[in-house]
């Protein structure tokens, strides 16, 4: 089935067509947009320019790759991906500060109209057990947790971008 993928970089967008095989599941979609994106990801980053080509997150150096975050619509026509990407350099910790900063993002966007959000452990991703509310951020009130080692384990990375989740 053919679907329309959108990105938008700084002033630069991209948009492709794309086939998915159906049927269309969640493990499927992300397997065929993974192939997808590793063909036409480093071409995307050779198209930009100026700060647009600077890594998000410590904005000095140039981006090595981008992190891709797609998401399906398939009940628009045609079906449409959107995509989140974000431009990171070769420093791992870039790239995990880009992705917390990304998780803070959705969850804020996802509750902004009352939504529940995602009820998945920000650091191991498990969801809560048994109903249980997953516990949050003191802070920001954002980031959720599983247990306490979670949060703990999580800390380093997640107090870089908590402050700008509590000003939001």
């Amino acid at each position: 089935m053919l679907h329309i993928y959108n990105a938008q970089i700084g002033d630069k967008d991209f948009q492709f067509s794309v086939t998915l095989t159906a049927p269309i599941t969640q493990r499927s979609f992300e397997e065929e947009i993974a192939k997808v994106l590793d063909e036409t990801s480093s071409s995307m980053l050779k198209e930009l320019s100026g700060e647009d080509r600077l890594c998000s997150v410590c904005k000095t150096a140039e981006a090595a790759r981008l992190l891709h975050h797609p998401m399906l619509f398939p009940g628009s026509f045609p079906p449409r991906i959107q995509d989140v990407p974000v431009q990171v350099c070769g420093n791992p910790e870039c790239t995990l500060q880009a992705e917390a900063q990304f998780m803070l993002d959705m969850e804020l966007a996802q509750t902004a109209d009352g939504g529940v959000g995602r009820q998945r452990c920000f650091k191991c991703n498990k969801e809560g057990a048994g109903g249980k509310p997953l516990m949050r951020c003191s802070k920001c009130k954002v980031a959720k947790y599983c247990s306490p080692e979670c949060q703990r384990a999580d800390w380093f990375i997640h107090k870089k971008v908590c402050a700008s989740a509590s000003q939001s």
